[in-house]
C-alpha cells in the first residue's frame, strides 16, 4: 500500500522545503512537489512539519539504581519515545563489577528484545577494566557494539583515570568511541561528607551544591587530557554548563576531536527548581550532573546554533514519586533521573525554534525522523476490579511480612534480598552492587523452597496488574468510554501489528485474576461482540509449508493435532494420552516453530535435557518432513541471505554471515520461524481486509475493533451476530489457501471474556 502525504513541509538538516512525501511499506519512494496520487492514499498534511525519525543516543530504560528500577522499561518507554517523534533509541547496557561485557549484553538483550516498539541499539558501559574486559572488546564489535561509556564518578560504575587511558588506547585500535560522564567524584564525596555533617542530609538543595559546575568542567578538562595523550575523539554526555563548554572549546584549539551532547532539562530549566518549599517538587528534578543556572542554559542554546553542541539526547532515566520519596531523609539516595523521551522534540521546537534560538534544520540536526473506533471499556466495574486487586495485594503483603517475620518494603529488591537471603537463608546467585538478585527468574527456582516466594511472586503479579492494566486503562479512557490503541504496521520484525498507546494485545490471559481485565472491555447497549480466532494456524502453515505429508494428514483428520502428537511420540493410542502428555507434546509442536534448543524445552516443561532431546527425536522421526524443512530452509537462508513468507515478504538475514556463534543460531531460530510466523501475519492482515470489504459490502453496521495476533474481534448489533459470526469464520478460513484446512473458533458475548467462549 502506498501512502501520499501531501502538503506538508518537510523538514531536513539543510532547512525545511514544501514537498509531498510518497511511501510504500517502510521505503520513502520520492520526496518532492506535487506528486500525483495514483494508486496511493492521500493523507493531508497542509500545515504541518515533517522530519526524519528523531534518535535519542542517550537512554537508561529498565535499569537497576539506587537500590530501585527505573519506572520505565523498553515497552512503555519505547511506546513514549515513538508518541514523541523518535523512531531509534540507544540505551546502556551496563554490566556489574566483577561481571563481564558479554554478560551486560546478554542482559540487556534479554530486557529489549521483543519488547521494544522501535529500532534500538547498545552502548556498552564499561565499569571495569582488566584482562578479560580487554578481551571482550573485539566480540563487542563482532555484535555490533562500536559505542561505549565509561564514568568518572559513582564508585561502583567509575574506573579511574588510569584504566581509562588503558581502555581508550584499546577503544582507538578498534576506531570505537566512547562517551564520558564528567564529574570529579572524589570532591563531590567530600562535599557530601561536609553537608552530612552540618545535619542538612533531608535537603534536596545539597544535591546541586555537592555537584558544582566546576568540578563537572575539571572533569571535562581532564578527560580531554587524557583523550589527547591517546589520539581519540571522545564524547561528553549530558554538558550542563558554560565552563565545561569552555574546556572542550580549548581541547578543539588544540586540534581534538570533541563531541557534545546535552539534554532538554537542561535547555529549559535552572537550578531554582532546587529550592522548592515542597520537598518532592524539589527531588522531581534530582539529577546528575544536576539542572545549573539560568546562564548555563543560555550559553548552551548558543552552543547548539553555533554547532559546538552536537546533539540532544534525554538521558532518560524515569522514576515515580514513590521511588524519589526513598531519599526523604537523605538527599543522596534520592534516584537521579528524569524523563525526556517523549517530550523532547516539543521541548527543543518550543523553546529553541518558536523563541528563535535555533532554526528547524538545526533542531533536526539535534535529534534526527481500527483506531478511530476504539473499545468499550466499563469504567466503574474497572476502577471495582482495581480495588479488589488492591485488597488481594494487602493481603499478600501480610503473608509476606508473617513469614519473613518483620515488615519491610515488599517493593525494594535490597530489602527483599535480605530477607530471603540472608534472614532465611534461601539459595541465592551472585550478589550485585545494590543487593541480592530478586528477580523473576531467580524467585521463580525458589518458588517451591519457601512460602514466602510464592507470596511474592504473587504480590508482584497482582501489582503488575493493578498499575499497568487497571490505572494504566483509567487513565487513557476518553470521554466516550472507549478505549483507543495505535496499531503499527512495521515495528516487528516477524510483520505483525503491533498495538500501542496503549497496548490492548497484551491484556493478561493465563491467570483467572488477569483473565477478568477482559470483561471490563465491553459492548454498548444492543450490540455484542463477535471474537473469531485462527485455530493452531502457525502449525498448520508449517505443514503447509515443510510439506511434511503426516503433519498433514493429521490436520485434515480433525482430531486434536496435540494429542495425535503425543500419541505418536509416546506410542500410546490417542484414548491413553495424559493430560500431561498432551501438555508436552504441545510445548514440544509450538517449539519447533520457533527453533527451540533442548535445554529450553526441558525448562519449559520441567525434564531434564536428556529427556528432552528424547522428545524432539522422536517428533522428529514422526514428522521427518519438518526435520528436512528445517534443514533446507537454513541452507537456502544462508545462500540467499534472506528468508521470506509465502506471499513473498522478505527478511535478510546478514547474522547468518556472523563470526559470532550466538548471532549466527540467532540468525539460524529466525530462518526457521519467520516463514511461518511471517506468514501468518500476512493471512491475517489479508483476513481483515476480507472481512472490512464483505461488512461492508453487506450493508451490516458492524465493525472490526482489535486485531491480537491470531484473533479479530468485531462489534455489532444483537441482529446482527449471527451473520457477523458467519462471516469472520468464512473470510479468515478463506484467506489463503494451504494443503490444510484453516479453522477458525468464533463465539460472542456481552464482553470481550465471553466472547472468547
Amino acid at each position: 500500500m502506498r501512502l501520499l502525504f501531501k502538503g506538508g513541509t518537510v523538514v531536513t538538516g539543510k532547512g525545511p522545503r514544501r514537498a509531498d512525501i510518497l511511501v510504500e511499506g517502510e521505503k520513502i519512494l520520492d520526496v518532492c512537489r506535487d506528486i500525483p496520487a495514483i494508486g496511493a492514499q492521500v493523507v493531508d498534511v497542509t500545515g504541518m512539519l515533517l522530519f526524519p525519525g528523531f534518535i535519542d543516543a542517550h537512554t537508561h530504560f529498565d535499569l537497576d539504581v539506587c537500590n530501585t528500577t527505573t519506572a520505565d522499561d523498553f515497552a512503555s518507554g519505547s511506546r513514549a519515545a515513538l508518541r514523541g517523534g523518535t523512531t531509534t533509541i540507544i540505551d546502556f547496557a551496563c554490566p556489574n563489577k566483577g561481571e563481564t561485557l558479554h554478560d551486560g549484553l546478554r542482559l540487556w538483550h534479554q530486557k529489549a528484545d521483543g519488547k521494544c516498539a522501535c529500532d534500538y541499539g547498545f552502548h556498552m558501559t564499561i565499569a571495569d577494566w582488566n584482562d578479560t574486559i580487554e578481551s571482550e572488546i573485539d566480540d563487542m564489535y563482532a555484535e555490533g557494539i562500536s559505542s561505549f561509556k565509561m564514568y568518572m564518578t559513582y564508585p561502583a560504575m567509575m574506573i579511574g583515570d588510569k584504566l581509562m587511558y588503558k581502555a581508550l588506547k584499546k577503544l582507538k585500535e578498534k576506531g570505537g568511541i566512547c562517551g564520558v560522564h564528567c564529574e570529579n567524584a572524589g570532591v563531590i564525596d567530600a562535599l557530601i561528607e561536609e553537608k552530612k555533617a552540618a545535619g542538612m542530609q533531608g535537603s534536596v538543595g545539597c544535591h546541586p551544591r555537592t555537584r558544582p559546575d566546576f568540578l563537572e568542567a575539571e572533569a571535562v578538562g581532564r578527560l580531554l587530557h587524557i583523550a589527547e595523550a591517546v589520539d581519540i575523539p571522545v564524547v561528553i554526555v549530558h554538558t550542563t554548563n558554560a565552563a565545561a563548554l569552555r574546556e572542550i572549546e580549548a581541547a578543539r584549539r588544540r586540534g581534538q576531536k570533541v563531541y557534545v551532547e546535552t539534554c532538554p532539562q537542561y535547555l529549559i530549566l535552572d537550578d531554582s527548581v532546587y529550592d522548592n518549599e515542597d520537598w518532592l517538587q524539589a527531588a522531581k528534578y534530582v539529577c546528575a550532573p544536576p539542572i545549573r543556572k539560568a546562564a548555563d542554559r543560555k550559553a548552551l542554546w548558543q552552543g547548539i546554533r553555533r554547532g559546538e553542541v552536537q546533539t540532544v539526547s534525554t538521558d532518560h532515566c524515569s522514576f515515580t514519586t514513590a521511588q524519589k520519596l526513598a531519599g526523604r531523609d537523605d538527599f543522596t539516595a534520592i534516584p537521579g533521573g528524569l524523563p525526556g523521551v517523549e517530550t523532547r522534540g516539543e521541548v527543543v521546537y518550543s523553546a529553541g525554534v518558536a523563541t528563535r534560538k535555533i532554526s528547524l534544520a538545526t533542531m533536526c540536526r539535534v535529534l534526527a525522523e481500527m483506531e478511530t473506533a476504539g473499545f468499550l471499556v466499563d469504567r466503574k466495574a474497572l476502577a471495582q476490579y482495581g480495588e479488589t486487586l488492591q485488597g488481594v495485594m494487602d493481603e499478600t503483603e501480610q503473608a509476606v511480612y508473617a513469614a519473613a517475620g518483620e515488615t519491610f518494603n515488599i517493593n525494594s529488591p535490597k530489602q527483599l534480598g535480605a530477607i530471603l537471603f540472608e534472614k532465611l537463608g534461601l539459595p541465592h546467585g551472585k550478589k550485585t552492587k545494590t543487593g541480592w538478585s530478586t528477580n523473576a527468574d531467580v524467585l521463580e527456582k525458589l518458588r517451591y523452597d519457601a512460602p514466602i516466594v510464592a507470596d511474592v511472586l504473587r504480590y508482584r503479579q497482582y501489582a503488575k496488574l493493578k498499575s499497568t492494566y487497571v490505572d494504566g486503562l483509567l487513565k487513557v479512557i476518553d470521554p466516550d468510554g472507549r478505549v483507543r490503541t495505535s496499531f503499527q504496521m512495521t515495528v516487528t520484525a516477524t510483520g505483525r501489528l503491533s498495538s500501542t498507546e496503549p497496548n490492548l494485545q497484551n491484556i493478561p490471559t493465563r491467570t483467572e485474576l488477569g483473565s477478568q481485565l477482559r470483561r471490563m472491555f465491553t459492548a454498548p447497549e444492543g450490540c455484542v461482540l463477535v471474537d473469531a480466532d485462527y485455530s493452531q494456524i502457525e502449525l498448520r502453515l508449517l505443514a503447509h509449508i515443510a510439506g511434511d505429508t503426516e503433519m498433514q494428514a493429521a490436520f485434515r483428520s480433525g482430531e486434536d493435532f496435540h494429542t495425535v502428537t503425543a500419541s505418536r511420540v509416546f506410542h500410546v493410542p490417542p484414548e491413553e494420552v495424559t493430560p500431561e502428555m498432551r501438555r508436552r507434546a504441545k510445548a514440544v509442536n509450538f517449539g519447533i516453530v520457533y527453533g527451540i534448543s533442548a535445554f529450553a524445552l526441558a525448562q519449559d516443561i520441567g525434564v531434564t535435557v536428556a529427556e528432552a532431546k528424547a522428545y524432539m527425536e522422536r517428533y522428529f522421526e514422526t514428522y521427518q518432513g519438518v526435520r528436512q524443512y528445517m534443514t533446507n530452509v537454513v541452507a537456502k537462508a544462508e545462500q540467499d541471505g534472506y528468508v521470506q513468507t509465502l506471499m513473498h515478504r522478505r527478511r535478510a538475514l546478514p547474522e547468518l554471515k556472523s563470526s559470532n556463534f550466538n548471532l549466527r543460531e540467532f540468525g539460524k531460530r529466525v530462518a526457521l520461524n519467520m516463514p511461518v510466523q511471517g506468514s501468518a501475519a500476512d493471512i491475517m492482515k489479508l483476513a481483515m481486509v476480507r472481512v472490512h470489504d464483505r461488512l461492508k459490502r453487506e450493508g451490516l453496521r458492524a465493525r472490526l475493533l482489535m486485531q491480537v495476533h491470531d484473533e479479530l474481534i468485531a462489534e455489532c448489533p444483537v441482529e446482527e451476530q449471527a451473520q457477523v459470526k458467519r462471516i469472520l469464520t468464512e473470510e479468515m478460513e478463506h484467506a489463503a489457501a494451504l494443503s490444510v484446512p484453516l479453522t477458525v473458533d468464533a463465539h460472542c458475548g456481552k464482553n470481550w471474556l465471553e466472547a472468547k467462549g
